[in-house]
């Protein structure tokens, strides 16, 4: 009577080269939660950084846009801010979050913010956006 050395079992193990290969029930729904898990907080902070994306665009289109005008007003940075933002579809941020200063013969415009986004339970995803910033002569070229 042979033995076959790749199926014999000894003591409830498999014994010989070729024992378990794969992954087990848990060890898959693991990585299929693991998986789901990143790929919701994918879909839902993706959208968030092209909001930021599109934030940053607006304020490097501003001096530009102020370029041939005689003087700027911070009233006419803010209109033109709410106006872009609303065309762009931006809800991350609102004209009265935006910082506004004036330093002798410039506007120092910031708009820094951070974001929280709800995942499941009480766990939150919070991402700082502190990158955003511009200036604007007061005095157009």
């Amino acid at each position: 009577m042979s033995v076959n050395r790749c199926t014999s079992l000894t003591r409830g193990r498999l014994k010989g080269r070729h024992g378990q290969k794969g992954l087990g029930m848990i060890g898959s729904l693991l990585v299929i939660l693991v998986g789901g898990l990143l790929l919701t907080c994918a879909i839902k902070m993706i959208p968030i950084y092209f909001q930021n994306w599109n934030i940053q665009s607006i304020l490097n289109d501003l001096e530009p846009e102020f370029a041939d005008v005689g003087t700027v007003t911070k009233k006419a940075i803010e209109n033109k801010l709410a106006k872009r933002l609303n065309i762009d579809m931006i809800s991350a941020i609102k004209v009265n979050d935006i910082e506004i200063k004036k330093i002798k013969s410039v506007f120092k415009i910031t708009a820094n913010y951070e974001k929280r986004i709800h995942i499941i339970g009480n766990v939150d995803i919070v991402m700082v956006f502190d990158n955003n910033s511009a200036t604007v002569p007061v005095r157009g070229r």
